[in-house]
């Protein structure tokens, strides 16, 4: 791939017509120039004419469904609003997701077998205070 590359149109309404595109279906200039830097720069991969043209479909369609930033979004082009005042989960580094899980269940188990959860404190309770 280089820089410069420009799609066969012939090959391209191939690709997007196995894709259920439009067969009419051209990039813009920024898809393109997107599309050609980033497999310019991974040398190592080589395709055939065609296995570029269907790339670039895939490319196309995969693009399409993407939400466009700040396209009209009272989030500012997030997804979702800022999230505030929720819990935060816990990271734990080196923590498998499967030990993870195990821990969540240990945890949950303890809480419904009425375990005190949290920290232990000395001291007396004294109601009201």
């Amino acid at each position: 791939m280089t820089y410069d590359w420009q799609p066969d149109a012939a090959q391209l309404a191939a690709a997007c017509l196995r894709r259920r595109l439009p067969t009419d279906t051209q990039p813009d200039a920024a898809t393109l120039a997107d599309f050609t830097a980033h497999f310019a720069e991974k040398p190592n991969e080589r395709r055939t004419a065609q296995g570029w043209h269907e790339r670039l479909a895939k490319w196309i369609a995969e693009n399409r469904h993407k939400p466009q930033p700040n396209a009209g979004n009272a989030n500012g082009g997030r997804r979702h609003g800022k999230r505030t005042g929720h819990a935060q989960t816990q990271q734990r580094p080196g923590l498998s997701a499967a030990d993870a899980r195990r821990l969540a269940e240990q945890q949950r188990r303890e809480q419904a077998a009425g375990s005190p959860g949290g920290e232990i404190l000395d001291g007396e309770y004294e109601l009201g205070h």
